[in-house]
């Protein structure tokens, strides 16, 4: 089970840096502007 619970800590982390990256680089998420809902970005 310890695998699995590894696993699913690492698949959240790069989901979470994938957001990251994708909020930086794009100009809605950048601050005095509209954002993004999670929606469109998941």
């Amino acid at each position: 089970m310890t695998m699995f619970k590894n696993m699913g800590s690492s698949i959240r982390e790069l989901s979470k840096n994938l957001v990251m990256e994708y909020m930086k680089a794009t100009q809605d998420c950048k601050p005095g502007q509209e954002g993004k809902r999670q929606a469109i970005i998941f």
